[in-house]
Order: structure tokens, then sequence, then C-alpha cells
């Protein structure tokens, strides 16, 4: 059986859609294809260069689906230690296209800033990206100039910014408390110890007051790094934590009147209707505590046996795994291994993660 032609693939037809060769590409031999690629691209191109959009883009497209298999191939051979790689002229090629890159970055920079800052806020791993920008001084000045967000960075060591699971933690809270028209139903938890009632109020009425409190904190800079530390904690343990650290940080303030009266809070069993969030068993679930809710309430609970087997399988979900993992208990990476050794010889818990990832919040957040 031959094997499936990968989708997109050169071989497959789809990149040279409307151009079908006129015999079977097994006929030809291969100066014969070459030559027939060759005169198609060119055509290809003219008709772009003459101002095509269509061909334009085809061309643009073609080009990209013929790097992208260009790249496999040559991560395929080199990972299977193909000797014909080592020497290739395909790696002088390709590190030739590296250093064109960086100018072509700084011409986007300088005249697509907006784009560029879009695109790179979305790389994870900016911030080790600018701060080797040091090594390539003379090709990197638009870019530097041109781009807040890299200067933001500046100040963050390289070998500090490696892209691992401690720093995508870190970079997952700067973003939730920079970006406050992101937020979301979770934003009232991580607030209400210092926001009074916010977490029953409206979600348009609490994300106003919460967005109000946040300018009395002033901007998520280093300097403002006491004011805003508490809040970082809370989110990165309510996100990342054990489910016992979690369950601790679930309001469980008295429910007002007025919300015992709706209609989603209402039920035929008075037994049933929840009196805080912290008895709430769709708020356990959101935050992984179904275990803790279980511990407390529901075993004290009248279900009804089709209810605690619902219950019950949900618990073996998350005893499998299945549910929200907190970052002790995923595979580690290098920074999460070293963690874990310290963590392990002092007998360490959460702590010792949750200070981690707030050290890092710190030392990633602009100085001013």
């Amino acid at each position: 059986m031959k094997p499936a032609l990968k989708k997109g693939s050169i071989v497959s037809g789809e990149c040279y859609r409307g151009w079908p060769l006129r015999y079977r590409v097994t006929r030809l031999k291969p100066g014969q294809i070459v030559k027939r690629v060759e005169s198609a691209m060119a055509e290809l191109q003219m008709q772009a260069k003459a101002g095509d959009d269509v061909a334009v883009r085809e061309f643009e497209r073609l080009l990209t689906a013929l790097g992208s298999e260009y790249q496999d191939l040559l991560r395929e051979r080199a990972k299977a230690g193909d000797k014909s790689f080592h020497g290739s002229s395909s790696i002088q090629e390709l590190l030739d296209l590296a250093d064109d890159t960086i100018e072509c970055l700084g011409w986007l920079a300088k005249n697509k800033s907006a784009d560029c800052e879009y695109y790179a806020e979305r790389r994870m791993n900016w911030p080790g990206f600018v701060s080797i920008l040091a090594d390539i001084e003379s090709k990197s000045q638009a870019i530097k100039a041109c781009i807040p967000l890299g200067r933001k960075f500046e100040h963050y060591s390289r070998k500090r910014t490696k892209a691992d699971i401690l720093f995508r933690c870190a970079r997952f809270a700067i973003d939730y408390f920079t970006d406050h028209p992101s937020l979301d139903s979770n934003a009232s938890f991580y607030f209400y110890p210092y926001i009074k009632g916010v977490e029953w109020m409206e979600r348009e009425r609490a994300h106003k007051a919460i967005n109000d409190y946040c300018k009395t904190l002033g901007p998520v800079t280093q300097t403002n790094w006491p004011k805003w530390k508490p809040i970082f904690a809370r989110i990165i343990t309510l996100q990342f934590g054990p489910s016992s650290e979690r369950w601790k940080l679930i309001p469980n303030t008295p429910m007002p009147k007025k919300w015992l009266q709706k209609s989603e809070i209402k039920s035929k069993r008075p037994e049933l209707v929840p009196k805080s969030w912290n008895d709430c068993l769709h708020i356990a679930d959101r935050f992984g505590t179904t275990a803790e809710w279980y511990q407390e309430f529901g075993k004290k609970l009248p279900l009804t046996p089709a209810e605690r087997i619902e219950l019950q399988n949900d618990l073996k979900l998350m005893a499998a795994g299945n549910r929200r993992h907190c970052v002790m208990d995923i595979p580690p990476d290098a920074s999460l291994a070293r963690l874990q050794k310290r963590a392990n010889e002092r007998n360490a818990k959460w702590g010792d993660y949750k200070n981690e990832i707030l050290r890092r919040c710190r030392n990633l957040l602009p100085r001013q």
C-alpha cells in the first residue's frame, strides 16, 4: 500500500491547483520535472509582478509550501543522522536565510510596527528574542526602536528568558493583569479580598470596580510590585496550584438574597440551594476542586443515585489526571526539575513553586 500523501504537499497536487502536469510525474526524468516546475514558477512570478493580486497570493502561498516541505525534509534528515546532510550546502542556505530575516524584521518593525507588536505578543519567548539583539546590533536597531514591547523586556537577562513552563505561567499572569478588557468570570475571585462585595456583583459592574481598583494600584511594574504581588499570588494559585490550595481561595461569603431569587440558583429541592460560592458544585468543577467540595458538602447532601454516580465519575476522572493539572504534578522540564529538587530537599510544598513563579513575574515586568 502506498503511503498517504501529506495534505498540502507539492506531490499531492494541492500546491499547483489549476496547473496539471501533461504527463504522469513518474514518466519524467528529474531534470524534465525541474524545468517544468521552474517554467511554471517563472510564469506565476511574472503575473505577480504585473500586478495580478491572485498571482501574488498564489506565488507567496507556493513559496511557503515549498519552504515548509524543505524544512520538514531537512529536519527529518538531521534527526535520522543522514550523513549526506552533514556539510550540505542546505545548512549554509538556511543560515543565510536566518541572517536575511533579521533585516526583514527590521523593515517590518519600522514600517509595520503595529503588526509586529501583535505577532510578537503571541510568541511566548519574545523577551528571549529581544535579549539577543545585542549580538546583532547593526541589524536590529529598527526593531529595538519601533516595537515598544521589545523595549519593555530589554532589562531581562537572556539566560533567564527560556520559554519554559514556569516562564509561561508567569507570562499568563502578566498578560491577564496588563490587558484589563480581557477580564473573565474568574476576575472577581482574584480581587474579592480587596474589593468589598465584588464576588457577588454582575459581571459588567464587577469589571468596572476591578478596573477602578487597578488604577489605584498603578501600572504593573517592578516599582509597584508590592501592591500587585498578593493579586498575582491568587491567580497563580487558582490557575496552577494544587486543588487543596485552590479550594482555600474560593469565596465562602454568604450569598445575597437577590441571588437566591435568581432562576439559575433556585431549586425545587431547597436542601440543594447553595449558600455561597464555596458550596456551588459548578464553581468547584471550574477550579478543579470537586474532590474537596465532595469531602465538605457532597457527602452531606441527599443526592439521588443518578447524581451520586455522575459525581463519582467526575471524581474518577480527576483522579486519573483528566482534569486541571497542578504545575507540581506535570512532567518537569529543566527549570521545574531544578525547582522540584530544591523543594524536595527542604520538604517544601506549593509555596516554593508559587514563590518561583512570582519571582519570574517580577523580573519580567518593566522597572517603571
